[in-house]
C-alpha cells in the first residue's frame, strides 16, 4: 500500500515518515508533503492509497484536503491527525470519509494499526473483485459465510479436497495493541508474523484466516483427529513461547470444537472465540478450549436453572426478570443453602453463558467497560455473597442496556427472522449469510450455525429452496423465457439455475413447464 504523509511541521512529519517501520508491514511512504494544496496537486504523480494529514496547516487545511480527495480521487482512503478535540474536526473528517481520527501526541501503535487495518480492507476488497484463486481464501470464506449460494458452489467445485476429514480453528487475541506495535523494527506483531509465515510454509495444513494487531485466526486441516490436536497444542507452546519471550502478557487463545466438514467451518470458528471469551472471567495470558466451564458445586440444578435464566433475561431485555432471579438466589443464601464457593461458580457460570450469546451478536464488552475482566473478576471473587448478586444484577443490567440500544433484543424468532428476511429478497443475487448477518446485527458464523443445526439445512441452501418455489410459479404461471426468471429470482446465471432447479425438483425447468409441474 501506497503512503503520503501530510504535516506543515517538518519534526513530526520526520518522525512520522521515518520512524515508523512502514516498509515492514507492506506499506511504502510514497510522498511528504507540508501543506494540503501541494499534497492534493502531487496525488497524479505520487498515487497513494492512504493519506495520513494534519488538520491545521497553511494554504489548504486537512478538512479542505479531504473534500478535494474526495471529489477528485475517491478511492484514496484518509486518516486525519490533530491536537484539536473539538468535534467539529472529527464529524467533518468523518463526513468526508477519513477512517479514523487520531489526537496528538501520536502513539505510533495507533497509527500504524489504523494504517494496518486500512491496508487489509484493500487487500480484501481486492481480492474479493477477483474470483478466489487460493484455497486458503475459499477457507476463509466458508468461515466468515462471504459467498453468496452461486459463488459457493463454483468454489466448493474448485477447491473441495479429498481426504481431509477434520479441522480445528485457533483463535489467539491481543488487548494490548500499543504494545504489540510499540513502532521498533521487531514489534511484538511483527516477530509474531514472521513465525506464522514461516510455520504455515514448513506445514501445509495450517492457514491464516485473520491476521491483524488485535487477533489471529488460524485454521488446521489434516485427516487424523489426534493427529490434529497434538499439532494445534504444540502451536499454542509456541505462540506463548514467543509472546512470553517479549513479556507480551496480555494475550488470549481459544481454540474451537474438532469439526469434519467444511460446512461446519463457520461453527468451528465461533467456538474458538468463545473460548478465547473466557479471558474475561479466568484471566489473560492462558489457552482455553471449547466445551470449558466451571461447574457449580455438587451441580446444583437450580444454580444452573437461574443462570439460564438470567441469560435469557438478558438477552430479551427483561429487567424484572433479572431482579427476580436474583432474589431468588439470594433467599436461598438467606436460607443457608448456598455458601460463598458455590455463589462464586454461579456467578462464573452465568457470566460464561452471557459471553456465549454475546460472541453470537458481535457484542464486545470492552463496548460497556474499558476493562471489563476486572469487573468480571471483582465480581466472581468476592467474598460477601450479597454484595455479589448486586454486583452482578448490576453487571447483568448494563448489558442489558447496552444490547437494547444497540437493537439486539431477541423478539421473535430468529430463525423465523432469517426465513423472513429470505422470502423477502431471494431476488437479490448477492443475497448471503454475510448479508443477512449484518441487516440483522448478528455474527454471519453464527447465522449458518444456528440456521443449519435448527433446520436440518444450510442458509445456502435453504435460499436455493425458496428461489426455486418462486421459480416453479413463475414457471407454471407465466410464459416469461427461462433466462429472465432465473434472473428475477436471484440467479445471476442461467446453467447455475438449471442446475440447481434440476437437483431440487428432478426436471430441467424446460421439462417441468412442458410437464406442468407433474
Amino acid at each position: 500500500m501506497r503512503l503520503m504523509i501530510v504535516d506543515d511541521e517538518k519534526f513530526p512529519l520526520d518522525c512520522l515518515a521515518n520512524n515508523i517501520p512502514w516498509s515492514e508491514y507492506g506499506i511504502q511512504v510514497v510522498a511528504t508533503k507540508v501543506n494540503g494544496r501541494d499534497a492534493l496537486n502531487s496525488i497524479p504523480e505520487t498515487m497513494p492509497d492512504l493519506i495520513i494529514t494534519d488538520v491545521c496547516m497553511p494554504e489548504m487545511d486537512g478538512i479542505e484536503l479531504l473534500k478535494g480527495v474526495r471529489a477528485r480521487y475517491p478511492d484514496i482512503d484518509t486518516i486525519i491527525i490533530s491536537g484539536y478535540e473539538e468535534f467539529d474536526y472529527v464529524k467533518d473528517a468523518i463526513n468526508l470519509g477519513a477512517k479514523n481520527y487520531i489526537l496528538k501526541p501520536i502513539v505510533p501503535g495507533e497509527l500504524l494499526d489504523a494504517a494496518i487495518r486500512i491496508r487489509d480492507e484493500r487487500l480484501a476488497k481486492m481480492k474479493k473483485a477477483v474470483s478466489e484463486s487460493t484455497y486458503a481464501d475459499y477457507l476463509k470464506s466458508r468461515i466468515f459465510s462471504l459467498y453468496t449460494p452461486e459463488q459457493d458452489a463454483e468454489a466448493e467445485e474448485r477447491f473441495r479436497k479429498a481426504g481431509r476429514s477434520c479441522y480445528i480453528v485457533l483463535t489467539a487475541l491481543f488487548e494490548n495493541m500499543s504494545e504489540m506495535l510499540d513502532g521498533n523494527t521487531e514489534s511484538v506483531y511483527f516477530l509474531l508474523n514472521n513465525f506464522i509465515r514461516n510455520y504455515c510454509i514448513r506445514n501445509s495444513g495450517c492457514f491464516v484466516v485473520e491476521q491483524n494487531p488485535h487477533n489471529i485466526t488460524l485454521l488446521f486441516e489434516g485427516e487424523d483427529p489426534e493427529k490434529l490436536a497434538r499439532e494445534v497444542r504444540e502451536m499454542c507452546v509456541l505462540l506463548e513461547s514467543r509472546l512470553r519471550k517479549h513479556s507480551f502478557q496480555m494475550y488470549t487463545i481459544g481454540i474451537g470444537e474438532t469439526v469434519t466438514s467444511e460446512d461446519e467451518l463457520c461453527r468451528a470458528y465461533l467456538s474458538s472465540v468463545m473460548a478465547a471469551n473466557l479471558r474475561y472471567i479466568y484471566g489473560y495470558g492462558n489457552v482455553y478450549c471449547d466445551g470449558v466451564h466451571i461447574e457449580i458445586e455438587a451441580d446444583d440444578v437450580f444454580l444452573n436453572q437461574t443462570a439460564d435464566a438470567l441469560n435469557h433475561a438478558v438477552m430479551r431485555n427483561d429487567e424484572n426478570a433479572i431482579a427476580r432471579a436474583i432474589e431468588a438466589v439470594s433467599n436461598g443464601i438467606i436460607e443457608n443453602k448456598y455458601d460463598t464457593k458455590s455463589i462464586q461458580s454461579f456467578a462464573r457460570i452465568t457470566i460464561t453463558k452471557l459471553l456465549e450469546q454475546l460472541g453470537c451478536y458481535e457484542v464486545h464488552l470492552e463496548e460497556i467497560y474499558p476493562m471489563p475482566g476486572n469487573i468480571i473478576t471483582a465480581i466472581c471473587t468476592c467474598s460477601n455473597r450479597q454484595e455479589l448478586l448486586r454486583h452482578l444484577m448490576i453487571f447483568l443490567r448494563s448489558v442489558t442496556t447496552h444490547i437494547n440500544r444497540n437493537n439486539h433484543e431477541n423478539g421473535e424468532s430468529h430463525i423465523t427472522q432469517i426465513k423472513q428476511y429470505i422470502e423477502a429478497n431471494y431476488a437479490d443475487s448477492q443475497l448471503s449469510s454475510s448479508v443477512i448477518a449484518k441487516k440483522m446485527h448478528f455474527n454471519s458464523a453464527y447465522i449458518s450455525t444456528l440456521f443449519s443445526n435448527s433446520t436440518g439445512v444450510t442458509l445456502t441452501n435453504y435460499i436455493n429452496q425458496v428461489r426455486i418455489q418462486n421459480a416453479v410459479r413463475l414457471l407454471t404461471g407465466t410464459d416469461e423465457k427461462i433466462g429472465s426468471i432465473a434472473k428475477k429470482t436471484g440467479f445471476e446465471s442461467r446453467s447455475y439455475f438449471c442446475t440447481v432447479f434440476k437437483n431440487i425438483t428432478g426436471k430441467s425447468p424446460s421439462e417441468y413447464r412442458t410437464e406442468g409441474g407433474r
